[in-house]
Formats: C-alpha cells, structure tokens, sequence
C-alpha cells in the first residue's frame, strides 16, 4: 500500500492593529535627538548630581507637546520641575485613574516623571503594583511616556527595568557592577564600556551619559553619547 503523501501547508502571521493602539502617536513629535515618542518607559540611573533630573527634564521638553505632565517625587517640597506645568502626584494611582486621564485627553500624549521615588521604602504593595501596571501596560497602551531615575539599576525592581524601552545611564564609579549594568540595558559588557570611554572624551565631563534605545525611530542611531553622538556598538560586540 502507497504511503499517503503529507499535505503541503502555507500561510503565516499577518500584522494587526489592535482597537487600543490605532490612535497612538508612534513618532517623536520634534526633530531632536532627545525627543521620543508617547507609549515608551525610559529609566535614567546614575549617582545624585550627575544630571538626571535635568535630562529628564530636557527629554520631556524635547518630547513635548503633552497633554499633561506628571511628576510623582521621592522629596516633598521639591522644585526641580517648577521649570515646566505639571500635576504633582504623592502616590501613585491605579490603571483607571490614567485610563480616565487619557480620555480627557482624546488621544493626545501624556509625561509621567517617577523622579528618585523610594521604591524599596515606605512603598506599600499596592502602590508598587500600580506602578508595575504603569510601565507594563499603561505606557503602551494609553499613550504615556513614562520616565524614571533612580541611583542605580538595582533600586528598579526588575519587572519593572524589563518594560524599559529607553536607557540612559551614567558611569558608576563602582566598575564591578558595569557587568550587570550591560546586562539589564541589553548590552554586552564590552559595548557599554566602550561606551563610557567615549564619556570620557565627552566636553561635559563627568554630567556625560549612554543613551541606548532598543528601538529608535528610522534613520537615529541606537546608542548616543550625551543623547546626541551616534556610537557604532555592534564595533564592540
């Protein structure tokens, strides 16, 4: 008896664009090399007075027009961000609180600044929740761009890092924790130290910083000294 010949298949995956998403802004809104699009989580990491809070501030200028801007702040009474308008948060809220915000703004972009929030202290379960949901789903979904500094990768809780589209990082002085450095920002170790050798070259001496975006718009390049100065790192792979 003949063996039955196997049917031949064909066909694939077809690119769909989901209801939630048809209406989001998916290209930075300014010609600039800070500017980046709504529906992405940027985490800036560096020691205090290396120049976070003044980056962020320069990447939500850049990125701007916004709808409304966030600040949720580790210092009560702070004025690092009395430059630009902006709603203070003391908490962070759940999911519907943005989805009712993004309503209100009919589709515009939104900023949300976690600037040197205590994640580790004083941050009940709940709220830190929230704030997982934030940079999971909310960011992507209801057009936030979402930008958090911290001291270092390991005050970020990894589920957290894992949603960040954006990194932006200074060197540590502690060169043994460059290693994990790479690894959370999606670098080899030999990429991001070439990186920070060119921070040494940088004219803003020790307020120079890596910018590594995993998906940059057409035509930037990926890793940038001081955001601006395009580092071939597939060289140091």
């Amino acid at each position: 008896m003949p063996k039955k010949a196997h049917k031949s298949y064909s066909g694939g995956t077809v690119a769909l664009q989901t209801a939630d998403k048809t209406k989001l802004v998916c290209q930075p809104q300014q010609p600039h090399n800070l500017s980046m699009a709504p529906n992405r989580v940027i985490l800036l990491t560096a020691p205090p007075n290396k120049g976070k809070s003044s980056t962020a501030l320069q990447i939500c200028a850049r990125s701007a027009p916004f709808h409304k801007v966030f600040v949720l702040h580790g210092t009560p009474g702070t004025c690092e961000y009395d430059c630009i308008d902006h709603e203070v948060l003391h908490t962070c809220p759940p999911p519907q609180y943005w989805k009712d915000q993004s309503r209100e703004a009919k589709g515009k972009p939104q900023c949300i600044i976690i600037d040197d929030y205590g994640i580790s202290d004083g941050v009940s379960k709940e709220e830190k929740k929230n704030i997982e949901m934030l940079v999971r789903t909310v960011a992507s979904h209801l057009g936030y761009l979402v930008l958090i500094t911290a001291h270092s990768h390991t005050n970020v809780p990894a589920k957290w890092r894992r949603c960040c589209t954006t990194h932006v990082t200074w060197p540590p002085a502690d060169r043994t924790s460059w290693r994990y450095l790479a690894n959370g920002m999606n670098l080899s170790p030999n990429q991001l130290i070439a990186a920070f050798n060119e921070c040494k070259r940088s004219p803003l001496g020790k307020h120079s910083f890596v910018l590594y975006e995993m998906d940059p718009p057409k035509g930037r390049p990926p890793c940038r000294i001081d955001g601006d100065k395009a580092l071939d790192i597939d060289a140091f792979g």
